[in-house]
């Protein structure tokens, strides 16, 4: 897997808890996770501890999917662990202002 960036995008998908797994097993190999318009509730909730310790992946897209605003707190901060992310979109969430400011001075580091 050397000098690859492997890809892994899921769309339209009912992540169940063994399906969030397998999606999670492949992190440490990992640059890009797409997740879109998917039941998320299952990969939501084992996701930031993994993020914690996944070195390599650098862009996280959780667009068009359920994630909402206690989910979005959890997994900010799990990134204050994490130095190799540097793009997260979850735009079309059901998000309020709430738990985006967390994510604010995180912004400004990478300024």
């Amino acid at each position: 897997m050397r000098g690859r960036q492997r890809k892994v995008k899921v769309d339209g998908f009912d992540l169940t808890k063994e399906h969030s797994l397998a999606v999670l097993s492949l992190l440490p190999e990992t640059r890009h996770l797409t997740i879109t318009r998917s039941n998320t509730r299952h990969i939501m909730a084992l996701l930031p501890s993994k993020l914690a310790t996944t070195v390599r992946l650098a862009a996280l897209d959780l667009t068009r999917n359920n994630v909402n605003d206690a989910e979005l707190e959890c997994l900010v901060n799990a990134l204050r662990q994490n130095d190799s992310l540097t793009s997260l979109k979850v735009k079309n969430n059901p998000i309020t202002q709430r738990s985006t400011l967390p994510c604010v001075p995180m912004m400004q580091a990478f300024a």
